[in-house]
């Protein structure tokens, strides 16, 4: 579970990014285990990457909301995945300036 001193260090270094644009799968594929924010969901997920059998190489959206879990399959569902929430990045932006 992600803390508030977690969002608190995602959210400075999404700040100092130049952009934050739609994650390639091939971005994805080298991301195993780390936070995107899935604007389909509008929610945060973890990169799963599978490493053997017919899903393989494949990058799946992995987390829990209300109690329930999901496992998704972004190419497949042809989510967008960011770094960083990009209405939240926006806000942040407008704060600063």
């Amino acid at each position: 579970m992600r803390t508030e001193e977690d969002i608190s260090t995602q959210e400075e270094w999404c700040l100092g990014m130049s952009d934050n644009k739609a994650l390639t799968l091939e971005q994805l594929r080298e991301m195993n285990g780390q936070p995107v924010w899935v604007e389909e969901i509008n929610h945060w997920a973890l990169i799963d990457i599978e490493t053997g059998g017919r899903w393989s190489g494949i990058p799946f959206a992995v987390g829990a909301e209300n109690g329930a879990s999901f496992c998704y399959n972004i190419k497949a569902r042809n989510l967008h995945c960011y770094r960083c929430q990009p209405k939240k990045r926006e806000e942040m932006q407008n704060a600063a300036d």
